[in-house]
């Protein structure tokens, strides 16, 4: 079984998404940087992903929301891959930690 470090963002995030709290671009920049960083190490399904932002998706079910994160993710990383501000040992230990669409 695979232990998560304490996620206090991730708490914070899911109470402003409960609270219908807007999601500032700033707040979205942070997150998506977060869930970049956490994938470097463990794998996160769709599912998972998408439950961080329930209450900002319209009609969206959690995977949908997971699959657009993952999507957006794999854009920035492939922009990030050819600046070469990543390796591309790293691009494919993240892209293997997201799955699918990235794999």
């Amino acid at each position: 079984m695979v232990e998560y470090p304490k996620l206090s963002w991730l708490r914070e995030l899911i109470n402003a998404s409960e609270k219908n709290l807007p999601l500032h671009m700033d707040s979205f920049n942070e997150l998506l940087t977060k869930i970049i960083d956490l994938s470097r190490k463990y794998p996160l399904c769709n599912h998972c992903l998408g439950r961080l932002i329930a209450k900002f998706g319209v009609e969206l079910s959690n995977f949908e929301r997971g699959l657009m994160l993952k999507t957006l993710i794999g854009i920035i990383l492939y922009e990030k891959y050819r600046e070469g501000s990543i390796s591309r040992d790293e691009f494919k230990t993240i892209a293997v930690n997201l799955g699918d669409p990235l794999t």
